[in-house]
């Protein structure tokens, strides 16, 4: 089954985030990176490794199903 979106938290470890985001969009360029943290302080450091959006994991799960719809449409 092919990938559209891949939800990750920012920081897990042994998982270097912009290698994994590398890697997924050597396999297929449409694939779409959510990154989830507690501390919205990571949304830019998310972003700049390679990520589509950044939402933050206070946020409700409401929010998460507008930023994974708004991430259909790019």
């Amino acid at each position: 089954q092919p990938v559209d979106v891949i939800i990750i938290e920012y920081g897990l470890p042994y998982i270097p985030l912009a290698e994994l985001i590398s890697a997924a969009r050597g396999v297929s360029r449409s694939i779409r990176f959510v990154v989830m943290s507690h501390d919205v302080v990571n949304a830019r450091l998310a972003l700049s490794a390679g990520a589509d959006t950044f939402d933050s994991r206070n946020e409700s799960p409401d929010r998460l199903l507008e930023t994974l719809q708004r991430s259909e449409m790019k």
